[in-house]
């Protein structure tokens, strides 16, 4: 005689019959934790997306903040212009009163030094 799990006695046809079930059961129950896992990646995902939109959206605000010259940055590249002169390398002259200049790139100390130009020259022209 065969014996089941249990210890009873069974036949051979229904402890394969068994065995069978719980290996499907044991497959479907790994199918839904698949999904599962599928599901909560691509909710991830989502989320990481909707958050990079709304740092999309907040970054034109952004921009224009680092457009905003305080007094101290101002006074800091009028006088870091006077102190590194024109007849310095381009770059090495701009990296350095960029630095003098606190919170400020190079790039953005030249497009200001451009706006102030073109004011004073503006102003010159209109006399």
């Amino acid at each position: 005689d065969v014996k089941n799990k249990d210890g009873e006695p069974g036949s051979i046809k229904a402890q394969i019959q068994q065995e069978v079930k719980q290996q499907i059961e044991e497959e479907k129950q790994k199918e839904r934790e698949r999904q599962e896992k599928e599901r909560q990646e691509k909710e991830r995902q989502e989320k990481e997306k909707q958050q990079k939109e709304k740092e999309m959206e907040k970054q034109p605000e952004e921009e224009k903040d680092k457009d905003d010259w305080s007094q101290e940055q101002q006074k800091a590249l009028e006088q870091a212009l006077k102190t590194y002169p024109a007849n310095l390398p381009k770059e090495e002259r701009w990296a350095k009163i960029a630095g003098a200049v606190s919170g400020k790139t190079m790039k953005q100390c030249v497009e200001r030094f451009k706006e102030l130009r073109a004011a004073v020259i503006g102003r010159k022209d209109g006399k």
